[in-house]
């Protein structure tokens, strides 16, 4: 067995989630102001949802000066959207693993949707 997934980013590796499961990663949700705000004003340096979730996350752990102060300068409200958006990356993940069907209750939109993959082949 390969080892490729070792060597792979984190954020590559959500994305790679995200694409199986069929949800567009490259920004958040339209509701999540603040983190595609942070995404399209990081000049490239955050180039998606997923980028985002890692960079906070790599900030937040690592206690390097730097990335301290890059934590710091990150809105709140960015920080508690990247949060959400990845237990939701996590919920769906679980329902297809689960093979649940339904509707579910969308923490990003915060209403009653039909999972990705419903009604496709």
């Amino acid at each position: 067995m390969g080892h490729d997934a070792e060597k792979m980013a984190a954020s590559n590796k959500i994305r790679l989630l995200v694409n199986q499961l069929g949800i567009e990663h490259s920004m958040a949700p339209k509701k999540f102001n603040e983190l595609n705000k942070l995404i399209s004003t990081s000049n490239k340096k955050i180039v998606d949802a997923p980028d985002a979730i890692v960079q906070i996350r790599n900030a937040i752990v690592h206690s390097q000066v730097e990335k301290r102060q890059k934590l710091t300068s990150i809105d709140f409200k960015a920080k508690y959207q990247s949060l959400q958006l990845s237990i939701w990356y996590i919920e769906i993940a679980l329902f297809k693993i689960l093979e649940y069907d339904g509707k579910y209750y969308d923490r990003c939109t915060r209403e009653d949707r039909l999972l990705p993959w419903h009604n496709k082949p």
